[in-house]
C-alpha cells in the first residue's frame, strides 16, 4: 500500500531551479516545503573540486543520457550529460557564471513574456551573486553565490596567452561580459567560493535542510504527477522499495528542460496524438511540449602543446571570447574558450598526450529539437534530439567561428605553447573542409532550454507567472521555460528563474 507524505509546496527536481526554490520558500516557517530528488545527496568531494569536472560526466551523478542520432552531423549519436544529484548540473558543470546579453531577455518580453524584460530580471541576476568585483549598478555584493575571475596571483600562463592571441587577432578587451559590455575577449567568470564549487546546492540549500518545514527526499524518483480532476495535488515517487505519493497544495516541476517535459507527458500533458499511441491516457493538449529544444553545439581546435601546459586550479576555461558572425547584431552569437586540455571526439580521432583546445561555440542558434517519450513506462528515458546545425545558417555561423578559433591559435602570442594543430583538426580551410570537420567534431554544450516555454496562449506550455495552462495547482520554473536560449552559459538565468518564481509563490 503507498504511503501518503504532505506539504504545502512540492518542489520536483533538486537541480538549479529547485534548489533555489525550496530554500527560498522554506525561509517562510510557516510553509511545509518537500523537494524530492532522483540522486543523491552532494557530499563526495569531487563535486566541490573546480577542476574536477570533466571526470564527473558519465558517473554516479550523471543520468547518462545519449542523443538520437543527429542528421547533420553524420548520424552521430552524442553523450548528454544532466546532473543527477542535489544541485543537479550546477554540481556537475564547468562552473562558468555568464547572463548573456539584456537583448535577449527584452526578445522573451516581446514574444509576450510579460515581467520577463532584462529590466525585470537585473535584480535578480544581481540578487543572486557576491561579484569578486564589487557591487554596482550591474553587479551584486552579497547574495549566496560567490562569482570571480581568476586572480591575477594564480592565473594560468596559458590562458594569459590565449587573451593576448585573442587582441592579436583583432578582438578588443571586455573588462566583464556580465555587465554593460560583452563582446571581446575577457577572464571567464566562474561559480567559486574559495577553492570549492558554489553550486545551487551550496548557494541555496546548505544549511537549509535544518529547517523543520522543509523535507528533502534524495534518491527518490517520480514516477508521473497525481491529479484530482484537472488539479494537480502531488505526484507518485518511488523510494527506499516502495511507492509514495506525496499531496501538496502546489506542485513546482523543476526537473529541467529534458526531464520536465517527460513527466509532464507521462502524466497525459502533451500532444494528444502522440500520447495516444504510446497507450497514455490525456488529460490536457499541450502540443508544444517538448518541442522547441535549444542547446549550444561546441567543437575543439586542438593543439599539440610545445610545452607542458600549467595546471588550473581553475575549471581548465579561464578565458573566453564573445564575438559576432556579422556586424551589427544585437548581441555576440559566438564564444571562443581557450581550454587546457584537448577536446576530440571519437569521430576526429584521439588529441595529443600533451594539448590544448579553442573551443569554438554558436551561442544562438537557429535549430530547434525535442524531447518526446518513446515509452509510457515513467523509468525509461525520453528520446533527446537536439538537432544540431540543421539550419543551414547555423552550419554557416559555426563554420565562421572555427575560422575564428584557428586565427586566434595562430598568433604569436600561442606561438610558444602550440607545436600546431593536431591531426585531429580540419583537414584544410575551406568550407567542404570545415563542414566535414563540424560533422564528426561538434558536441553538445549540455545547455538545454525551451522544452516546456513560457508564451501566450496556444504558443506556450506556461503562462507568465509560470503556471501550466490546462491545470490547476502546477507550474514549471527551470530552463525549459526559455522562449529563447540565453547566448551564455544558462545557469545563471535559471537561477534568475527560480528566484522569480519564488517570489510569485510567495506571494
Amino acid at each position: 500500500m503507498a504511503q501518503s507524505l504532505s506539504a504545502d509546496t512540492l518542489v520536483i527536481g533538486a537541480g538549479t531551479a529547485g534548489a533555489v526554490i525550496a530554500g527560498q520558500l522554506s525561509r517562510d516557517a510557516a510553509r511545509r516545503v518537500t523537494l524530492v530528488e532522483a540522486g543523491p545527496a552532494d557530499a563526495d568531494p569531487r563535486l566541490q573540486d573546480p577542476q574536477a569536472w570533466p571526470f564527473l560526466m558519465g558517473g554516479a551523478f550523471d543520468w547518462g543520457y545519449r542523443t538520437a542520432p543527429q542528421g547533420a552531423l553524420d548520424g552521430r549519436a552524442l553523450d548528454y550529460p544532466r546532473g543527477r544529484v542535489l544541485g543537479g548540473s550546477s554540481s556537475i558543470n564547468a562552473l562558468g557564471h555568464q547572463r548573456g546579453h539584456g537583448s535577449i531577455f527584452d526578445a522573451w518580453s516581446a514574444l509576450g513574456c510579460e515581467g520577463w524584460g532584462f529590466g525585470d530580471l537585473l535584480p535578480l541576476f544581481k540578487a543572486q551573486e557576491t561579484f569578486e568585483g564589487g557591487e554596482d549598478d550591474w553587479r551584486g555584493g552579497a547574495g549566496p553565490i560567490s562569482v570571480i575571475r581568476p586572480r591575477p596571483s594564480d592565473r594560468s600562463d596559458f590562458a594569459a596567452a590565449f587573451l593576448e592571441a585573442a587582441v592579436q587577432a583583432g578582438h578588443p578587451l571586455c573588462d566583464d561580459f556580465n555587465a554593460e559590455v560583452m563582446v571581446g575577449a575577457s577572464w571567464n567568470q566562474l561559480a567559486i567560493q574559495g577553492s570549492k564549487r558554489s553550486s545551487a546546492a551550496t548557494a541555496y540549500l546548505h544549511g537549509a535542510g535544518e529547517r523543520a518545514n522543509l523535507q528533502l527526499l534524495t534518491d527518490a524518483l517520480v514516477l508521473a504527477l497525481a491529479f484530482d480532476g484537472d488539479r494537480c495535488i502531488g505526484a507518485d515517487i518511488w523510494r527506499d522499495g516502495r511507492l509514495e505519493t506525496v499531496r501538496a497544495e502546489e506542485t513546482i516541476l523543476c526537473a529541467g528542460a529534458i526531464d520536465t517535459p517527460r513527466l509532464l507527458m507521462v502524466s497525459g500533458i502533451g500532444a494528444p496524438e502522440a500520447l495516444s499511441a504510446l497507450g497514455v491516457g490525456v488529460r490536457v493538449s499541450s502540443p508544444h511540449v517538448g518541442q522547441h529544444l535549444q542547446d549550444h553545439p561546441l567543437c575543439g581546435i586542438v593543439h599539440t602543446a610545445a610545452r607542458k601546459l600549467p595546471v588550473s586550479p581553475y575549471n581548465h576555461g579561464e578565458a573566453v571570447v564573445f564575438a559576432q558572425s556579422t556586424p551589427g547584431r544585437a548581441a555576440p552569437d559566438l564564444q571562443i574558450m581557450g581550454v587546457d586540455v584537448p577536446f576530440t571526439t571519437a569521430e576526429t580521432g584521439p588529441g595529443p598526450a600533451e594539448g590544448f583546445s579553442i573551443a569554438p561555440c554558436l551561442m544562438s542558434p537557429a535549430s530547434r529539437g525535442s524531447v518526446t517519450l518513446t515509452t509510457k513506462d515513467p523509468r525509461a528515458p525520453a528520446r533527446i534530439d537536439p538537432n544540431y546545425l540543421a539550419a543551414p545558417e547555423d552550419m554557416d555561423r559555426f563554420i565562421h567561428a572555427i575560422r575564428l578559433a584557428r586565427r586566434i591559435g595562430a598568433q604569436p602570442a600561442l606561438a610558444k605553447w602550440s607545436a600546431g594543430e593536431h591531426a585531429c583538426g580540419p583537414a584544410g580551410d575551406s568550407d567542404a573542409d570545415l563542414r566535414a570537420f563540424a560533422r564528426r567534431a561538434v558536441s553538445p554544450f549540455f545547455h538545454p532550454v525551451g522544452t516546456c516555454r513560457m508564451g501566450p496562449e496556444g504558443q506556450g506550455v506556461v503562462d507568465s507567472r509560470l503556471n501550466v495552462r490546462g491545470v490547476q495547482g502546477l507550474r514549471v520554473a527551470d530552463a525549459s521555460i526559455m522562449p529563447l536560449i540565453p547566448n551564455a552559459m544558462p545557469n545563471a538565468a535559471v537561477v534568475a528563474i527560480a528566484l522569480k518564481a519564488a517570489d510569485m509563490i510567495g506571494v
